[in-house]
């Protein structure tokens, strides 16, 4: 007979890079909220633990039932974060160039 706990698997988690923007990468950031570039990250699976990670961009004012643009790339949980900044420098330096 077992104790009753469960092992959670762990999840690996997407929040932990924001924490570690360098400043650069703060003036893509904040150059997409202030012009309504909804940048994220979006599982390519259900579940409470998704493996694989597509990047979704929606741009200008929130409507309801608005369309998303998705990448057509997958990524894991280590390449989904420096992919997404790469897309917000792409913005910053088209809109301000």
């Amino acid at each position: 007979m077992g104790s009753g706990l469960v092992k959670k698997k762990s999840y690996k988690g997407l929040m932990k890079y924001a924490e570690t923007l360098s400043l650069e990468e703060q003036k893509y950031f904040n150059y997409c909220i202030k012009n309504n570039i909804r940048i994220s990250p979006v599982p390519t699976t259900q579940g409470l633990y998704p493996d694989e990670w597509k990047i979704e961009i929606r741009l200008g004012p929130y409507k309801k039932g608005e369309k998303s643009h998705k990448s057509p790339l997958s990524y894991n949980s280590k390449e989904i974060w420096p992919a997404i900044n790469k897309v917000r420098k792409f913005y910053y330096d088209k809109r301000t160039r």
